[in-house]
This record gives structure tokens, C-alpha cells and sequence, in this order.
């Protein structure tokens, strides 16, 4: 499972690696985030949804702090001198959540949410990892890039 702070799209080699360079500032070290599953829900929350997610019963707020200090360290690179890091922060701000399925089709049955079965222990989110994607004919593959590992401990 994974939460997605940022999605980047294709951007140039220099982009990645000034990224990278993003992941091995200390000030990201954070300590661990307790977690737990919540609710699920949809994007868009009304009419047919294109993706299906799980929230966070605990440790949205602490992700969230998270997601701002990143973009706090990435936002200085996003138009990095010409090397096509064209990236800006989403307008619709951060929603903590975990992607659970995207729907291609018109309609979806409201039973989902019903036959969704979500995990109740509580887990620690413990690292950051900047992922890049390699599309494939068996779908896509990813090959981690950087990490950032969190403090043990949690808060």
C-alpha cells in the first residue's frame, strides 16, 4: 500500500536528480506516522467516481503536515531552470487516502464501499520513496529512486 503525496508525470534527468537531492534533506526526517484505515470514498465524490480510495482514521493530520513541509522543499524546483520539471502543487490541496481501484466504466454500484473489506490495525508509516514508473505491456513497474526513512519511534 502506498499514499501518494506528489505525482510528478515525466520530467528531465536533471529534474530527478535535483529531486533526489530533495530526499536527503534532513528536515524531512520526520519521526514515523501512526496510522490506521477509515472510511472509503470516491473521486470525484459525486456521480460516477474514477477512483475508489480508503481514508485515514488516524494519522491524516500527521500526513498532511508531512505533505506541506515536502512541497515546502519541492516547490523551489518546479520550474528548474529549463530541465522540464514543470510540476505545481495540486489546486485541490492533499486528501491522505490510499488508492484502492480506478473505475474505467459509466457507473459503479454504491455496494462497493459495502464489499470493501478494510484492514483495522494500526501501522506506521515509516518512509517517503520517490518512485519512477515504467509503463509495460503487464502494466506499469516501479523502481524506487529515493527514499527518505522516517524516525523510529512515532510520535
Amino acid at each position: 500500500m502506498h499514499a501518494t503525496l506528489h505525482f510528478f508525470g515525466e520530467i528531465a534527468d536533471a529534474a530527478v536528480s535535483a529531486l533526489k537531492g530533495v530526499f536527503g534533506d534532513p528536515v524531512l526526517r520526520v519521526p514515523a506516522i501512526p496510522a490506521r484505515l477509515g472510511m472509503a470514498g470516491q473521486f470525484p465524490p459525486a456521480g460516477s467516481p474514477r477512483v475508489l480510495w480508503v481514508g485515514f482514521e488516524k494519522g491524516g493530520d500527521e500526513m498532511g503536515a508531512f505533505w506541506r513541509l515536502f512541497h515546502s522543499k519541492i516547490a523551489p524546483l518546479a520550474r528548474f531552470g529549463g530541465a522540464g520539471a514543470e510540476w505545481l502543487p495540486d489546486a485541490r490541496g492533499f486528501t491522505p487516502h490510499i488508492t484502492v481501484a480506478r473505475n474505467n466504466r459509466d457507473t459503479l454500484d454504491e455496494r462497493w464501499r459495502e464489499e470493501l473489506d478494510v484492514p483495522s490495525e494500526d501501522f506506521l508509516m515509516e518512509q517517503c520513496v520517490l518512485f519512477q514508473s515504467i509503463l509495460g505491456r503487464e502494466g506499469a513497474r516501479y523502481v524506487p529512486l529515493a527514499r527518505i526513512a522516517f524516525e523510529r519511534g512515532g510520535r
